[in-house]
C-alpha cells in the first residue's frame, strides 16, 4: 500500500491485461493450440487461462499467482 489506500495492483492501466490477453490468444490461435492443451502442459487450470484471454482480472488469483501464470503462458508460446 502506498498510503492512499491502493495497491499496485490496482493502479495498473485497465486494459493492460486485456491487450496481454489479446496477444496470447493470438499466439495460441497462430500455433493451433487448444486451452486444455496447454493446461495439461503449463499446469495452469482452463478457467485461469480463459480469464487471462479474456482480461477478466477479478476471475484470477492474486498477482504473484497471475503474473506467474501470464509467465509461463507466455513462455510456453514462444513470448518474452
Amino acid at each position: 500500500m502506498d498510503g492512499s489506500g491502493t495497491t499496485e495492483t490496482n493502479r495498473a492501466a485497465p486494459g493492460a491485461l486485456a491487450e496481454i490477453g489479446l496477444l496470447l490468444r493470438r499466439r495460441r490461435e497462430e500455433v493451433g493450440q487448444e486451452i486444455a492443451t496447454i493446461s495439461a502442459i503449463t499446469h495452469i487450470k482452463p478457467h485461469f487461462l480463459k480469464a487471462i484471454e479474456e482480461g477478466r482480472r477479478k476471475d484470477l488469483p492474486g498477482t504473484a499467482y497471475m503474473i506467474g501464470y501470464i509467465r509461463t503462458y507466455a513462455n510456453h508460446l514462444g513470448l518474452d
